[in-house]
């Protein structure tokens, strides 16, 4: 392909420059030759072969004038012929050059048509490749929207079904058909919703969802407690009803148990009474409910005895403890009048449409054997009717009394009441005390409060010696509070002793607590009465002092864990001598104190995990083990003990190496 150049525009001058240029012929103008190669910039290629010189003056149109000569040695036709033959060339030339110029246009023309058609190609296919681009991209846009639309329905649209089974309640409604899916975007509905809630069991239901059925699995439970409604019961003591007595009207879809419930307590069946029962129903299920209702024992006596000229009326509450008289009554009962004549009667209750026999007695009257007694009682008190009299044990068992008018307890000072006691066979008598009415003032008085006087962490009982009497009251009340006391604490405490008789008559008493420090003086004083009582003085031999010793701690001091010590070891110890309970370092420290008092030289020692203390005791110029730890390993012997006897307990019983210790540090031991 051929591109034509354009000349570069000459640059413009200035009017100075073109009246100092020199006027001079143009160039001629070269054509422009394709290169042989195709491609490329043409090289130029000149028209003719004439010299420079005569191209100028062609150029510049130049005119010879007249009476020159253009060679010195021309002749004057030569000079027309010349000039003559030079326009007929230049004519020539001229004509050449617009071929030539015609030909460089028409070929220029044809590249710029060619160019522009050219141009106009690559506008096109840049456009349709623009058009190809946005057609692809477009295709696969929609590629892009239909897989994202695709996954979205397939994610989101579809609906997850649940993976266990719907369970409802007998007789309730049947669940939403949505109640299968744990994520549904749209409805849902039953192919067979024919299901009978009524009936207990496992059911298969079709559900569609979407574009699809599904199949799951239902299931009907039981989760109704049982109903029925509460029966009071009425039986005769002895007879134990069943659990079904005690409801009717049960309802429910499986089997039902009943049986008292063991929550509850039972009714006693053998006593007569008014007894709250709960009866527990369970179905087959498991489900359950609680019947409560009441059941009442009531009994029957065999025979009834009337006091012949008595005033006790024939009723059927004389003869029976049931309640309900409107379900009982006599079938057969005694003649008008019958309680004159001595002698027996039968008689027949109905209760409940049962039949119970007994029989009515008329005996004399024999007065119950009792002694009388006055009572006093305090303004706002209420005597009871038992308080005026007194029996034998075996008799007062057998006997019931009652006021026959009641007594006016408002009335302060003494009124006569009269009570009638009467014993199981019906024999009864009248009897008259005194009730005395008073009103107390006088507070009860304290007697044997004095201070106390005790060391620290001593036991101190504040009721011992403490006696309190009253005017009326034989047994006033006595309360104590010593909360202000710290017997860990040297110092001076109070203790309030309070009294209180019935009518509230109160008196106070203050008493000193002074508490003591422990000195080396008492736990001396301590240990030499413990000694003596070891019989630890009675003896000489050293050894068999030791042995004594050994056994009085081991078997006495209980053995406590993690007990919080105080930091004073006077006072730790004389803690430990008056609980008599510790771990290792009481009974370390007892012994320790023990061998101070009988002159044995001892040494504390622990051991390496500083977990266990124990003593070296010196007999006969050597040093030995002794441990008087009440420990559950059963090591008893261990009042004096070498070392050989130790590492013997490190390898066998004894717990962490109790006896591994620094021996550096320690007298040598045997």
């Amino acid at each position: 392909m051929v591109y034509y150049k354009r000349p570069n525009k000459p640059k413009k001058r200035t009017p100075q420059q073109n009246s100092t240029q020199k006027k001079v012929a143009a160039p001629r103008k070269q054509e422009r030759v394709p290169s042989m190669a195709g491609g490329g910039r043409s090289r130029r290629k000149n028209s003719d072969n004439r010299s420079k010189q005569e191209r100028l003056h062609d150029s510049m149109n130049y005119t010879r004038p007249s009476g020159t000569k253009l060679y010195t040695h021309e002749t004057t036709d030569e000079r027309k012929a010349a000039t003559i033959d030079a326009k007929a060339q230049r004519a020539v030339r001229i004509n050449a050059r617009k071929a030539a110029y015609a030909q460089r246009a028409s070929k220029a023309s044809v590249r710029r048509a060619i160019n522009a058609n050219n141009r106009k190609k690559r506008v096109l296919t840049k456009k349709a490749k623009v058009q190809r681009v946005l057609l692809l991209s477009g295709i696969l846009s929609c590629i892009a929207l239909l897989v994202f639309g695709v996954v979205f329905f397939v994610q989101y649209s579809s609906p997850v079904p649940v993976t266990h089974t719907v369970t409802v309640g007998v007789g309730k409604e049947l669940p939403a058909a949505s109640t299968w899916f744990t994520a549904l975007h749209g409805g849902a509905r039953f192919r067979n919703a024919d299901i009978d809630t009524d009936v207990i069991g496992d059911y298969k239901v079709t559900i569609r969802a979407g574009w699809r059925d599904y199949i799951f699995s239902f299931r009907v439970i039981d989760d109704l407690p049982p109903v029925a409604v509460p029966v009071s019961v009425s039986v005769i003591a002895g007879n134990t009803p069943s659990p079904d007595d005690f409801y009717k009207d049960l309802s429910d879809h499986s089997a039902v148990t009943a049986e008292f419930d063991a929550s509850a307590t039972k009714p006693d069946f053998s006593e007569p009474g008014m007894y709250d029962v709960a009866v527990r129903l369970t179905d087959e299920h498991g489900n359950f409910s609680i019947i409560n209702t009441v059941c009442e024992v009531f009994a029957v006596d065999d025979e009834v005895f009337f006091i012949r000229g008595g005033d006790k009326p024939f009723e059927v509450k004389a003869f029976t403890s049931f309640a309900d008289t409107d379900d009982c009554h006599f079938v057969k009962s005694p003649p008008e009048g019958f309680d004159k004549e001595l002698g027996e009667y039968g008689v027949i209750l109905s209760i409940n449409g049962e039949e119970y026999k007994s029989k009515a007695v008329v005996i004399e009257n024999t007065p119950p054997q009792i002694v009388v007694k006055n009572h006093l009682i305090f303004v706002g008190e209420k005597a009871k009717s038992g308080d005026f009299f007194t029996a034998d044990d075996a008799i007062i068992k057998k006997l019931s009394s009652a006021f026959v008018e009641t007594p006016d307890w408002a009335l302060m000072g003494e009124q006569t009441v009269t009570v009638r006691v009467t014993d199981k066979i019906g024999n009864y008598i009248n009897i008259t005390p005194v009730l005395n009415i008073v009103k107390d003032t006088v507070p009860p008085v304290i007697h044997g409060a004095t201070d106390v006087y005790a060391t620290i962490g001593a036991t101190v009982k504040y009721r011992t010696g403490i006696t309190v009497t009253d005017d009326y009251d034989p047994e006033p009340k006595l309360s104590i509070d010593s909360s202000g006391v710290n017997i860990s604490l040297a110092g001076e405490y109070q203790v309030t002793y309070t009294a209180t008789d019935r009518s509230g008559n109160s008196s106070q008493v203050t008493v000193k607590v002074v508490v003591s420090p422990i000195t080396q003086t008492i736990l001396d004083d301590i240990a030499n009465q413990r000694l003596r009582q070891m019989g630890v003085f009675d003896i000489y031999d050293p050894l068999e002092r030791v042995k004594l010793i050994h056994a009085y701690v081991l078997n006495n001091v209980k053995f406590v864990r993690n007990l919080a010590y105080p930091d004073n070891d006077i006072v730790m110890l004389y803690t430990g001598l008056m609980s008599m309970q510790g771990d290792c370092i009481i009974s370390q420290r007892m012994s320790e104190l023990f061998f101070n008092i009988i002159g044995i030289e001892s040494k504390r020692i622990i051991n390496i995990w500083d977990k266990h203390e124990w003593n070296l005791i010196k007999i006969n110029g050597l040093w030995y083990h002794y441990d008087a730890t009440q420990y559950y390993d059963g090591v008893t012997d261990t009042f004096c003990f070498t070392n050989a006897r130790a590492f013997e307990l490190n390898d066998t019983v004894a717990r962490f190496d109790r006896y591994l210790y620094h021996a550096e540090l320690y007298p040598e031991v045997q």
